[in-house]
């Protein structure tokens, strides 16, 4: 227990350090030289009909792919070479993904007020900020919007730890198998259709429960289990992980 918790210290400082860097550049960029240039363009005097979003639920999503993939390459053999097993790797990376993606959906819910502040208070704009999810499950309540980015952070962290796993196992092998394959089922599959059929319209619709009234509710189930799924896939993959990665 006590590796386990040395181990998940070392890897939430780590994380803790990029996820700073990553809110602070964001943050200035967004809610300071955005709102500056769109000041300056519309000036204090003039009020707008506009309403500004700092898409911070993408950037955070990317972010946190990016990260989880980009960790797992950098630490995997460094802690294993300190003493720790692959059982105690895995358990503090879930852990330290689960946290981060806490953080992450907090903050997430936290980036609309900061979007309502930039609208109103300094582009002088009279609309209310639009919020993702008011396009995805409309007159939802404001408040689920917090469970629903958690369990789906969990869901991309899940995905980059298994992506990540598989890649130091493989090098570019899979990395390059994984991306042609995705290209070939996105030019495979039509985007949507009036006919009757399997489209990424309807996948998403189906698995995000879109034309539910509770899918704002539905969908985070979907996502946990999904996560589950991907985590345990991760920890068949990491129990045989080679100490060190192949040679790109």
């Amino acid at each position: 227990m006590n590796r386990i918790s040395k181990c998940f210290r070392f890897r939430l400082r780590n994380a803790m350090k990029s996820t700073l860097g990553f809110v602070l550049i964001y943050t200035a960029a967004c809610y300071v030289l955005i709102p500056a240039l769109l000041h300056g363009a519309f000036g204090r005097d003039k009020t707008t009909s506009g309403t500004y979003n700092s898409a911070f639920f993408i950037g955070a999503a990317l972010f946190a792919f990016a990260y989880v993939i980009s960790d797992y390459r950098a630490t995997f053999n460094y802690l294993l070479i300190n003493g720790n097993t692959r059982k105690t790797i895995f358990i503090s990376n879930m852990a330290e993904n689960t946290v981060l993606s806490v953080i992450l959906a907090v903050l997430t819910y936290l980036s609309a007020f900061a979007d309502e502040f930039v609208t109103k208070n300094i582009l002088g704009g009279t609309k209310e900020t639009v919020r993702i999810l008011q396009f995805i499950y409309p007159d939802t309540p404001r408040a689920l919007a917090l469970p629903y980015a958690v369990a789906f952070f969990l869901l991309l962290t899940s995905f980059s730890m298994l992506y990540g796993s598989l890649a130091y196992k493989f090098g570019k092998f899979f990395t390059t198998a994984f991306w042609v394959s995705f290209g070939v089922v996105i030019a495979g599959l039509p985007v949507s259709s009036n006919h009757s059929g399997i489209t990424i319209a309807s996948i998403i619709s189906y698995y995000m429960w879109l034309d539910h009234p509770q899918g704002i509710l539905l969908a985070p189930v979907n996502f946990i289990l999904t996560a589950l799924v991907f985590t345990a896939a991760a920890y068949l993959a990491v129990r045989r992980q080679p100490q060190t990665a192949p040679v790109q």
